[in-house]
């Protein structure tokens, strides 16, 4: 049972001056700290203390800061792997390490993109707060840094112009949230993106032993970067719209209609479910198939043979040539 919290009675200040604000003190971002809840009395008005880091990518620590999805890394790098992992509605995406209070910023983004903040949302605040800033982000990486806000009492001016202090002892992801902010167009445009595709990447059972009969080749970094790339825009494509006017306007436009596997048209209402389908919550395997296929899968599988990685660059007015 949490205990009942006291209220110690916040003296007058001095004559001809106004009181800003008066709140309690609260002690901790987490519930697991209620306990060490201490009340002060305020004997002036609060000033605003916190701070918000300005983190410079090429100025942190080699092992704080690296490119992912290099063109020379081998597939155990990628293959597998939980960090290795992406969705399509938070390419650039905010976590707490493993270990310690450390932040780490993912960017799957194809491009670098610049003035971006994070913010966070502090419970005791009960507002989202810019702790950092990030002049830019580049495309394909990973980097990390503590926030200067954990382990020391902060006071903040909250935009209803009263004042909170806290002391946040470590990062409780359970309690904050996390966004970004930018006025790039290219994170813009990112941010449009509301499909919900969990994406990772197989070998498929690939070993450098198996021969080249085998359906499957090596998904090695250089063709993660372009899957990466190549549903982006997919997903981004979905958001537009030119879209949205084809999905309503199918028979119109193409010349005729859809048909379900009973060969029934599609209705109206058939091809709006199927619009949210689309964007619905996915997983999805991405591989290279044996250019003997131009793709292979279904359902969560999705393979494509080499050519594809690069064809989708280029608008041909037949197949390719």
């Amino acid at each position: 049972m949490m205990k009942q919290k006291k209220h110690r009675k916040i003296p007058a200040l001095a004559a001809g001056t106004t009181l800003v604000a008066a709140m309690t003190l609260m002690a901790s971002c987490s519930t697991d700290y209620e306990d060490k809840i201490v009340y002060n009395d305020i004997q002036q008005p609060f000033q605003q203390n916190f701070r918000k880091d300005t983190v410079a990518f090429d100025k942190l620590p080699a092992e704080f800061a690296k490119h992912i999805l290099n063109l020379s890394d081998p597939s155990t790098e990628i293959v597998g792997k939980a960090d290795y992992t992406f969705q399509t509605n938070n390419l650039i995406s905010v976590k707490k390490s493993a270990v310690g209070d450390s932040l780490v910023i993912t960017s799957w983004s194809a491009k670098p993109v610049s003035n971006v903040t994070l913010e966070m949302y502090i419970p005791e605040a009960d507002e989202y707060i810019p702790v950092a800033f990030f002049e830019t982000v580049p495309a394909f990486s990973r980097f990390s840094f503590k926030p200067s806000f954990i382990g020391r009492r902060n006071v903040w001016k909250k935009k209803s112009g009263n004042f909170v202090s806290f002391l946040c002892p470590y990062l409780d992801m359970n309690q904050m949230k996390a966004r970004l902010t930018s006025d790039d167009e290219h994170f813009k445009m990112l941010q449009k993106i509301d499909a919900q595709w969990n994406c990772s990447f197989s070998n498929f059972g690939w070993t450098p032993t198996v021969g080249e009969s085998y359906n499957f080749r090596e998904m090695r970094p250089i063709y993660a970067r372009e899957w990466v790339v190549i549903l982006t825009n997919y997903a981004y494509m979905m958001t537009t719209p030119e879209y949205k006017y084809v999905m309503a306007n199918f028979k119109k436009v193409m010349g005729g209609d859809l048909y379900d596997n009973e060969k029934v048209p599609f209705t109206a209402e058939k091809y709006q479910s199927e619009v949210e389908r689309f964007k619905a919550k996915k997983n999805f395997v991405l591989g290279q198939t044996s250019p003997a296929y131009g793709g292979l899968g279904g359902g969560a599988t999705w393979g494509i043979t080499d050519w594809n990685f690069y064809g989708h660059y280029a608008s041909f007015s037949g197949w390719e040539s």
